[in-house]
């Protein structure tokens, strides 16, 4: 059985041209989706990717900017898009039955930053070693050579995954965000595996129950033993552990935010807050509580500092800001930021 998976690489190292390279294809995908979205919704075009692409190969430098396959994937996915609408609207019944309450037509990108996905099917990419070459179209180079003096003839980009030409890869990705008021990168490389089937070794079945006092119980078909997890007795096992860990600390107690590793976070999770809480509570105010991972906006400062810890622990986000900073302003961005995050524990 075939599996979609997907690699993905932050684009930190990057030199300026390719940065240059990168602004610029990614700036065209979002405002060729604009041009396509405004021809479709004023009915001046089909939703059609054939159609949009005819209407606009003549006039627009956005469509000229992009590898022609990679045009081409924008506006199949703004049809699609407007063609799911209008199906909804047709028989809305039929999404209902599936869970879908609503469907909406696309949205145009944010014109004060349209940057957008550029996708690269096989005809635009090629791989040599743990590097990426990527195709880019003649009038992108023609601009590049005019207002930058470099044209080169493929945008290339190292991974430093060695085993990149061993992948069965269908497309490649430019995804942008953005972070501290800078448009950043990730490279995403979307490969097929095969994985074996799975079968079962015998037709039963588990049922699982969640409870109130007791976290779980599991029962096993034809098993006549049933597993229960007490989490009355969880918790107890973790208050414990709690004034275990508050007994030994000193200065504050250092609480992580999230699972996993750390890194900039889009949301805080519930599990965090209900954590928090129950810190507060067990310690009492003995130790000061101080938070980190994950932890990068003025806002996540505010509703940290709301939930009433006492330090909020900021590092991958300054990292970023380094890695993105020329070293004559750092100092100024780094203060900058730091003043920001200090104005939002004000609540």
């Amino acid at each position: 059985m075939e599996v979609k998976r997907a690699l993905v690489i932050e684009l930190n190292r990057l030199a300026k041209e390719q940065e240059i390279i990168l602004g610029y294809l990614t700036y065209h995908a979002g405002k060729l989706w604009n041009q396509a979205n405004y021809l479709v919704k004023n009915k001046l075009a089909k939703p059609d990717y054939r159609d949009l692409y005819n209407k606009l190969k003549d006039n627009s430098i956005h469509l000229r900017s992009l590898q022609s396959r990679c045009a081409q994937i924008i506006l199949d996915e703004l049809s699609r898009g407007w063609n799911n609408f209008f199906k909804f609207l047709k028989d809305p019944e039929r999404y209902k039955k599936k869970g879908i309450e609503t469907v909406r037509p696309p949205k145009y990108v944010n014109p004060q930053t349209p940057h957008r996905v550029v996708t690269w099917d096989k005809t635009g990419f090629k791989i040599e070693g743990s590097r990426i070459r990527l195709s880019l179209s003649k009038g992108l180079k023609e601009h590049l050579l005019k207002n930058f003096g470099f044209s080169p003839e493929y945008l290339w980009i190292e991974t430093g995954y060695k085993e990149l030409e061993k992948l069965k890869i269908l497309n490649v990705q430019v995804v942008p965000y953005k972070s501290y008021g800078h448009i950043s990168y990730k490279l995403v490389v979307v490969y097929e595996k095969e994985i074996p089937e799975v079968t079962l070794q015998k037709d039963k079945v588990l049922a699982i129950d969640y409870g109130i006092s007791n976290f779980a119980t599991c029962v096993i078909e034809g098993n006549p033993i049933s597993y229960i997890i007490d989490g009355r007795g969880l918790k107890t096992l973790l208050r414990k552990r709690l004034k275990k860990i508050a007994r030994a600390s000193t200065g504050f107690l250092y609480m992580v935010a999230v699972f996993g590793t750390t890194g900039i976070q889009t949301k805080i999770h519930k599990y965090t807050i209900d954590a928090i809480k129950n810190a507060k509570k067990i310690i009492g105010g003995k130790l000061p509580i101080g938070i980190g991972f994950g932890v990068s906006t003025p806002s996540d400062v505010k509703k940290y500092v709301s939930l009433g810890v006492d330090a909020v622990i900021v590092g991958s986000a300054n990292l970023k800001i380094i890695e993105n900073t020329p070293s004559s302003k750092l100092q100024k961005r780094i203060t900058e930021y730091t003043k920001k995050l200090k104005r939002s524990t004000r609540i």
